[in-house]
């Protein structure tokens, strides 16, 4: 019965605990956030990223594209800000779909293949942290495995982790279903946003998806992800025409 009780109290505390990676994506966007200038305005940034992406997929080349957690988290952040900086029919703001799916605080971290994504959830009160890498099955085909999913620093047992999933899944479909409801009035902003949320659906069920889109900022380009390349903080995507 003690050694129950004492096995309870470090589970228990193992889950109460921050990771390693939380608290340091957390700390270094605040430090960036800071380190900015009172006049730089992050939807400027990621319109920059953008345009700088952009640029090399005008030349009609492969290319490789560089992107940082620092990058991504910094993002995260300012994610209703930055949804603002482009006009839609229908304000769109992301912080409050988030919250309403029960997280907040959203960052990631990137490293040996592997990326991690995390949350505050204000259900459990605890960070949730899932580890996915991609695993590429033909020309422009990638399937999402998710290879493990933590409450804290608890690994949480895969029984449990499909019953998440599948929680998830349902979460999704219902914010998809509302968004199709509203297709009649905004249907060229909202149809976009209903072919992501059944894109995000089909690699948690683990099918492949496809990597194609039309790139129609600037020049309009048709081109596929056919590789990516996650090292410490860094993930590389590789960029390729498809026509």
């Amino acid at each position: 019965m003690i050694l129950i009780v004492l096995s309870a109290a470090v589970i228990f505390g193992l889950a109460e605990r921050v990771p390693e990676d939380y608290r340091i994506a957390i700390t270094r966007v605040s430090l960036l956030s800071e380190i900015n200038k009172p006049e730089e305005d992050p939807r400027r940034d990621f319109a920059t990223l953008v345009s700088e992406f952009s640029e090399k997929i005008g030349k009609g080349e492969p290319v490789w594209f560089t992107i940082t957690a620092d990058e991504v988290n910094l993002s995260l952040a300012s994610m209703d800000e930055i949804a603002s900086y482009y006009p839609t029919s229908r304000p769109i703001r992301p912080s409050p779909i988030l919250q309403r799916a029960g997280f907040t605080g959203p960052v990631v971290a990137m490293d040996d293949g592997i990326l991690t994504l995390m949350a505050w959830s204000t259900k459990y009160n605890k960070v949730i942290s899932v580890d996915v890498n991609f695993v590429f099955e033909g020309a422009g085909r990638v399937r999402m495995q998710i290879i493990a999913l933590r409450i804290g620093l608890v690994p949480v047992p895969k029984f449990f982790l499909k019953k998440v999933i599948t929680h998830l899944r349902e979460r999704i479909c219902r914010l998809m279903e509302r968004f199709k409801q509203a297709q009649g009035n905004y249907e060229t902003d909202v149809k976009g946003i209903v072919k992501l949320l059944q894109t995000l659906v089909d690699m948690l069920d683990g099918k492949p998806v496809r990597t194609e889109i039309k790139w129609k900022l600037g020049a309009a380009k048709h081109i596929m992800i056919d590789a990516i390349k996650i090292t410490d903080g860094v993930m590389k995507l590789h960029f390729c025409p498809t026509r």
